[in-house]
């Protein structure tokens, strides 16, 4: 411990600060300050004279660098620490200096794991192909051309031309082609020009054609043909084809019923059915509207004959039973010619026979 003077010194009981280095002893509370800047009041009992005497003094380790040199003293000595060398580490003592120096460390081996900074590279072996790097001593040659390098034997120079090969810049073919300015009169027609002076417009020729027949119609249907052959149209009247031969419109071995296959008279007036069974439901469609026309129908007997027929839609038989003549007595190859009529488009159908064997 050390006594000192502090400017904030007080004494108790004193009305001024004593001099401690004053020849009175003085018998009183004294401030003092530990080493480690506590500060603190003591007592003292008798303070000699200190005149003769040395001053009590200690070592203070200052800074902020690691480990203390001082040691705490005791009494008259001032004990300090000692330099213990470490791992690679050399310690010599001289008269005036101590001399601390690293020694080498040795072989030893650092592995690419132990190396947070080496960078992508370092893990890549030395080549050519792709995911390699290149050798610290490559060079490019044969890839690559030199910095100064020429085309002087590839390329024409600069200030070449092309006299002979090539027209000027500024050439013209005024000797070659007409001028841009230049036109046809004489040789050409106007772009909108017509001909309404020489040729009929199409609005005229529609007009002078109205009311005109394609050259490919007939009159068959207003007319009767004069051909001997000749398929007739449903839609003429007997008078209309009178003396003239009838188209036939079936000519047919029919058997069973015949409802779904109609015999249609608008392909022709004469139909010719050979019976092979006995047959039933013989329709006829195709009847003119508004007109008289007649049908003529020849059965005969086929197979073994002695087939009867059925016939469907006529209204009324002129025969002496009042009904479609029996067939079914006849023999194989006997012939019944039996004529339909009707005036109102096959609404009443009017039948007799006109022959039977």
């Amino acid at each position: 411990m050390s006594i000192s003077r502090p400017d904030w010194a007080m004494v108790d009981d004193i009305t001024k600060e004593p001099e401690l280095t004053g020849e009175t002893p003085v018998t009183t509370r004294i401030p003092v300050q530990e080493p480690d800047g506590t500060k603190k009041w003591i007592s003292v009992g008798n303070l000699p004279n200190t005149a003769g005497g040395g001053e009590t003094n200690r070592l203070r380790n200052d800074g902020t660098g690691e480990g203390a040199i001082a040691k705490t003293h005791d009494g008259a000595t001032l004990p300090v620490k000692t330099l213990k060398a470490g791992a690679n580490i050399t310690i010599t003592d001289g008269a005036d200096e101590i001399t601390i120096a690293a020694a080498g460390a040795g072989a030893h081996t650092h592995t690419l794991a132990d190396i947070t900074d080496a960078g992508d590279a370092a893990g890549k072996n030395v080549g050519t192909a792709a995911g390699t790097v290149a050798a610290g001593d490559h060079d490019h040659a044969g890839v690559y051309s030199p910095v100064a390098h020429d085309h002087d034997a590839d390329y024409a120079d600069i200030a070449h031309g092309h006299g002979g090969v090539y027209a000027p810049v500024g050439h013209d073919h005024d000797a070659d082609y007409a001028d841009i300015a230049h036109d046809h009169a004489g040789v050409y027609s106007a772009v909108g020009h017509t001909h309404d002076d020489r040729y009929y417009t199409e609005t005229e020729v529609d007009a002078a054609l109205a009311g005109k027949a394609d050259s490919g119609h007939n009159h068959d249907t207003v007319y009767a043909k004069k051909a001997a052959a000749q398929t007739w149209s449903g839609t003429q009247s007997a008078f209309e084809m009178a003396g003239e031969r009838r188209a036939i419109v079936t000519n047919a071995t029919v058997t069973g019923d015949m409802s779904g296959s109609p015999v249609n008279l608008a392909n022709g007036t004469a139909a010719k059915l050979t019976l092979t069974g006995n047959t039933t439901g013989l329709t006829f469609t195709g009847w003119p509207a508004g007109k008289y026309m007649q049908a003529v129908v020849r059965i005969a007997q086929g197979g073994s004959g002695g087939y009867s027929l059925a016939w469907a839609g006529v209204t009324t038989w002129f025969t002496d039973s009042g009904s479609a003549p029996d067939l079914s007595a006849q023999a194989a190859g006997d012939v019944t010619y039996v004529v339909l009529a009707s005036f109102d488009g096959g609404t009443t159908i009017e039948a007799w026979t006109i022959g039977q064997e």
